[in-house]
């Protein structure tokens, strides 16, 4: 998966959940443009953006791989999920050189002095064997409920 079919993951989520862009702006503080950037994979943006914007439009981001599933709702728990995946067939140099990063940057996202950006995820992501996937959050309720009622 790329940046833009990521991208678009958000956009069909959020278009599910009844939500329109400048009620996202609202919720989320973002600007019109930044949402635009983060819509149109302008931008390399970081995991806290996604999710912010995820939470605004109560879904998740959910990696698999089998039968294994994680919910990612922030950059440590990504650093975290990371980690204790990447130990279990790689070293940190090994990773770095099968997703075309530095080992630096590695380093930096496991002990978390290092925000990852999209990009990054989605190589770290792919080469551990998981795909990501964009759903509602059952927590806040299906997203059917934001439907407007006719009276």
């Amino acid at each position: 998966m790329n940046r833009i079919e990521f991208s678009q993951q958000l956009i069909v989520q959020r278009e599910s959940a009844g939500i329109g862009k400048n009620e996202l702006c609202r919720l989320t503080g973002f600007t019109f443009n930044q949402l635009q950037y983060l819509e149109k994979a302008s931008n390399n943006y970081n995991i806290n953006l996604v999710c912010t914007y995820l939470a605004a439009i109560k879904s998740k981001m959910v990696l698999l791989k089998g039968k294994k599933r994680k919910v990612i709702c922030d950059f440590e728990g990504f650093a975290d999920w990371m980690t204790s995946t990447r130990k279990l067939e790689y070293t940190q140099r090994a990773l770095a050189d099968k997703a075309g990063i530095t080992y630096v940057t590695i380093a930096n996202i496991e002990s978390k002095k290092h925000i990852v950006r999209i990009d990054t995820l989605l190589k770290i992501v792919d080469v551990l064997g998981y795909t990501i996937k964009i759903e509602n959050n059952e927590h806040f309720g299906p997203s059917s409920n934001r439907e407007k009622r006719t009276v």
